[in-house]
């Protein structure tokens, strides 16, 4: 990193928030070349399945138990991932996360190059 980029720390348990009506996604880095997202899930709830054509995706488990469907030509397979546990998707695999029932889970996940929005 160049000696003028602004150095970063985050505490991540201080910006963890949960929310009952849906997942609450954060923006925790962007500087134009990567990203760094938390999302955090209420016991049961889950995201939508997308695919980013251009990108790998590396997730970090950071509270709770959840899974990650994972879906890649035309097989649809679910990985359980507890916190501690890092994964990475390699671009145009399908994928969503979702919350175990009774249990919050929250990751943070990272994305470099290709497209660059969100999904819905």
């Amino acid at each position: 990193m160049p000696a003028d980029d602004p150095i970063t720390a985050i505490d991540l348990a201080a910006e963890m928030s949960f929310s009952a009506d849906k997942r609450v996604r954060k923006d925790l880095v962007g500087t134009g070349t990567i990203m760094v997202q938390m999302v955090c899930f209420e016991a049961g709830q889950q995201g939508v399945l997308h695919a980013h054509k251009d990108r790998d995706e590396i997730f970090l488990a950071i509270e709770g138990r959840g899974s990650l469907v994972l879906e890649t030509g035309g097989k649809r397979s679910v990985l359980n991932v507890v916190r501690g546990q890092l994964v990475h998707v390699p671009a145009g695999t399908a994928h969503m996360a979702r919350a175990d029932k009774g249990e919050r889970f929250a990751m943070l996940f990272t994305k470099s190059g290709g497209d660059s929005q969100p999904p819905p």
